[in-house]
Formats: structure tokens, sequence, C-alpha cells
């Protein structure tokens, strides 16, 4: 039980340091034009929160004693808390830009604001949704097989996510909007 409570802890953890503070990757900001925040993490703390995040997945799988038929009911009230969570937190993360009273969109529309949240949290919310279907094999799976697909998904799509953010993805949200 002890383990199971540490991953559900550990997922909030990351569900804050992916909608607080970026994942530490650069953003671009709303209110000013051509302007990137700097990467708010040099890489070692990255690592270390992957990997933690990684396994907090892993922890929050449910045993055989948590399964309820075909469902994990511990590895599925740990994918919607922490998508739950990670949506609180993006919001509160997005409010900051918006402080001073001459604070305003750059772009009528905000752009890229929801679209780089989005994408910021795309390693961890598919994570949660892989981790809402493996909850649903439940006996019929191993354990093992149930934590390990959702924990190495996150950590090879946080991969990608850090190998073409800079490059490919900021110059797209930092240029105007399509429309």
């Amino acid at each position: 039980m002890l383990g199971e409570v540490l991953g559900y802890l550990i997922l909030l953890v990351a569900a804050g340091w992916v909608g607080l503070t970026k994942a530490g990757l650069a953003t671009v900001l709303t209110t000013q034009v051509d302007v990137v925040s700097d990467t708010t993490a040099p890489a070692g703390p990255w690592g270390l929160m992957v990997i933690c995040t990684a396994v907090g997945a892993v922890l929050a799988t449910g045993s055989r004693a948590w399964v309820e038929g075909r469902l994990d009911v511990l590895q599925l009230g740990a994918a919607a808390w922490t998508l739950i969570c990670l949506g609180g937190c993006t919001f509160l993360g997005t409010g900051w830009e918006f402080t001073g009273l001459d604070s305003h969109c750059v772009y009528r529309s905000c752009w890229p604001r929801g679209y780089q949240e989005a994408l910021l949290a795309l390693p961890l919310m598919a994570t949660c949704v892989l981790m809402l279907v493996m909850a649903t094999l439940g006996r019929s799976r191993p354990w093992w097989w149930r934590a390990l697909i959702p924990a190495l998904a996150f950590v090879g799509l946080s991969v990608v996510q850090v190998a073409v953010w800079d490059r490919f993805v900021v110059p797209i949200l930092n240029a105007p909007p399509a429309l």
C-alpha cells in the first residue's frame, strides 16, 4: 500500500513539474513578440524527473489485490488523478504572464496559449491514456506488463519531445498564428 501511495504522490509532483514549470523546456511568451523563455532546468534534473515519473507510473499500478475483474482500480484512479492534477497545474501555470496591468496578448487569439501547454503535457497525457487502457486489461495481463508499457512510453515520448522541442516546435509556436 505504501508503494501505491508513493506512486500517486510522485505523479502529483510530475503533474506540477509539467504544468507549473513546463517540464524545464523553453516556452514562447504570449505577451511579447519573439520572446522565448529560457529552459528552466538543466538536463540532470530533467532526466531525474522523467525517471521518477516513470517510477511513479509503475508504483501506481495495482497488484492482483487491486484488480476488480478486468479493471485495475488503482491504475485507473492514478491515471484520472494525474490528468486532473495536470489540468489544474497547467491552469495555474499559465496565469503568471498576465500579472501586470498592461499585460495583454500579442495576437487576438492569444497564440500559442493552449496549444503550447497541450504540447508540453503530451507525454504525460499519453501516459495517462495508456494507463487507462492498461487498467482495463486487469487480470488478463501480468502486472509488469501493465506497469511498464505506460512508464516506458513516458520515457520515450519525453526523450522525443526534448529532441524536437527547441529546433522544431518552438519556431512554430513563435511564428504568428496561421489564421
